[in-house]
């Protein structure tokens, strides 16, 4: 029957193909041996179709079993190696705080430091601690301390720094230099003039 299946016959032709070659073979009607199996053409037929679902289901089942120790046996090996890997983490931990050199601690003793020795109190009229500090850092000023002494004597108005030259060269302590003109009211005015 597998033969005649195998060229593409239909399981009902086949099948009645393969009894009458078998009751030919063994020199009997066809009739005669399905009464002496003691079953009909049609009850064979479904008999074997019954055991071919099975089969099946039979191979289904081992297929899927197979897939299930496969999937359970990958999880656990997945499972085995997390395990090692943390067990392997902790052991290096573990043995790098046992191989290090100061595992109970270190003893450290500070001492009190001594006193610092100033020899002057810092007021509050003034950033500089005493007047050479005054004296030295005073006339660090870019405007040098002639300047403000001169501002003390002669103020300046906004008026005349305005009106006129800027001569500097008559104050001590700045450097020598020429006539600055500078005309004020000519600048705003040319500034504001852009405006329009």
């Amino acid at each position: 029957m597998a033969e005649y299946e195998a060229l593409g016959v239909d399981r009902d032709i086949a099948l009645s193909a393969a009894i009458e070659e078998v009751s030919n073979q063994l020199g009997i009607a066809k009739q005669d041996l399905l009464t002496q199996i003691g079953t009909t053409e049609s009850n064979l037929n479904t008999r074997m179709g019954e055991i071919e679902t099975n089969l099946q289901e039979q191979i289904e089942t081992e297929a899927q079993t197979t897939r299930d120790t496969v999937t359970e046996t990958a999880t656990e090996t997945q499972t085995q190696i997390q395990q090692a890997n943390k067990a392997s983490a902790f052991r290096d931990f573990f043995d790098l705080v046992v191989g290090s050199e100061d595992l109970e601690g270190q003893k450290v003793t500070v001492g009190q430091s001594p006193l610092a020795q100033i020899d002057y109190v810092y007021g509050f009229d003034t950033p500089f601690a005493t007047q050479q500090q005054a004296g030295f850092y005073g006339s660090a000023s870019p405007y040098g301390a002639p300047m403000a002494a001169s501002r003390q004597r002669r103020p300046q108005t906004v008026a005349s720094a305005m009106q006129g030259p800027l001569n500097l060269r008559g104050l001590p302590g700045m450097a020598k230099g020429g006539k600055v003109d500078y005309d004020f009211l000519g600048e705003i005015s040319q500034i504001m003039s852009f405006g329009d």
